[in-house]
């Protein structure tokens, strides 16, 4: 290797070696892409860790919705059987009202069929027939006429 330009070229850096400015900036600029690279791992490890809380945030996020939608569908599911709660009571209470009046207009006939015996009113079929179908207003005004004029 004799060749004058690697010659010249070794020659020159074997002085700047020696040179402890030189070398000074050397290292210094070793280090400083050495920082460069911590600092890009560190913002890189910051951006990772944001990221992180932001899918976790999302999640829960996901999860709060799924909770309230959930609660929503609780809500009018207990809506529906408060509703239907109520029409079974409405059907109940009329139920109710309704054998009650069957029950007084029953009593009220067998109190006319035995008006009619102690008045020696005659009782037929078509008679009792015709009782069966009036309703409590019309067994009502039956009775007192009964009770005024004993006759049908």
């Amino acid at each position: 290797m004799n060749d004058p330009a690697i010659a010249r070229a070794k020659a020159r850096l074997d002085t700047l070696s020696a040179d402890e400015a030189v070398s000074e900036t050397a290292r210094l600029r070793r280090l400083a892409r050495v920082s460069e690279r911590l600092e890009a791992a560190a913002v890189q490890a910051e951006m990772d860790a944001a990221k992180a809380q932001l899918d976790a945030v999302k999640a829960q996020l996901d999860a709060a919705r799924a909770a309230r939608d959930q609660a929503e569908a609780a809500r009018v599911q207990s809506e529906a059987a408060r509703e239907q709660s109520e029409a079974a009571r409405a059907q109940a209470e009329a139920a109710r009202e309704q054998a009650a009046e069957a029950a007084r207009s029953a009593e009220l006939r067998r109190g006319i069929f035995e008006f009619a015996e102690a008045f020696g009113l005659p009782i037929t079929e078509e008679r009792r027939a015709e009782l069966e179908r009036c309703t409590f207003d019309e067994l009502v005004a039956l009775r007192q006429r009964l009770y005024r004029e004993r006759r049908w």
